[in-house]
């Protein structure tokens, strides 16, 4: 895996953990969600659309509608 693709599936794994086990406070959570944003937009930029992404587009849309702006 590309290194923007690491970071953000391990962003990703980690705020959907945090709502899981609630080890994070709710900002951290919303921070970790807009991280994952961030990412994604820099990964689609620097490395590119790959078709075989795209569920982890999806996670980084849900939990940005779910976390950010709820």
């Amino acid at each position: 895996m590309r290194t923007f693709e690491l970071l953000l599936t391990l962003v990703n794994a980690a705020a959907l953990l945090s709502g899981l086990v609630d080890f994070l406070p709710t900002t951290q959570r919303h921070n970790a969600a807009r991280v994952s944003v961030l990412l994604a937009v820099v990964q689609l930029t620097w490395e590119g659309f790959r078709w075989q992404l795209w569920p982890l587009y999806l996670v980084t849309i849900a939990l940005a509608v779910t976390l950010v702006w709820r």
